[in-house]
């Protein structure tokens, strides 16, 4: 499967197997936009009584608006477009591992991007190891692409004649 055409547009080239360089170029655009957005959803944190509650209690009640902040962010551009703005900017796109072996290009669910997410932090805190095993798997899948059953792929412009 070196070539799939998508469907909806016959102008584009799909090639499995995101290169990691691309990933992390993705990555560092996103971090931007994460940044802004949790900047503008934290916005109301200082106005609720943290103070009168257990200290572990509200830690965990901080944390957890955290990841639903951007668990919400991520996981809305990857059901719908299967592309974050950093994944646009780079020409990646995550898609449905098992329609992409039927030659389809299907967005992932809610549930693989959850899985997609939750293992992918579990990879970053272990210092990036699940991007890097990308490197020796032969179809440059991730942890969190294998452990959601999705996949990491080029969309390009075909050229015309």
């Amino acid at each position: 499967m070196n070539s799939l055409k998508e469907q909806v547009d016959p102008n584009l080239e799909v090639i499995p197997g995101a290169p990691l360089w691309r990933r992390f170029l993705a990555i560092l655009y996103d971090t931007l936009m994460v940044v802004c957005v949790v900047f503008i959803a934290w916005q109301p944190m200082p106005l609720l009584p943290f103070d009168q509650l257990p200290d572990w209690l509200s830690k965990g009640i901080r944390l957890s608006y955290m990841f639903l902040i951007t668990f919400g962010f991520f996981g809305w551009f990857w059901t719908h477009g299967g592309q974050t703005i950093g994944m646009r900017a780079w020409k990646i796109r995550l898609v449905d591992y098992q329609a992409l072996e039927a030659d389809i290009l299907k967005n992932p669910g809610w549930s693989q991007a959850f899985k997609h997410y939750l293992i992918a932090l579990i990879s970053w805190s272990l210092a990036g190891l699940g991007f890097f095993a990308a490197l020796l798997h032969k179809e440059r899948r991730t942890w969190h692409e294998r452990g959601a059953g999705t996949a990491m792929v080029v969309q390009r412009k075909v050229k015309s004649a």
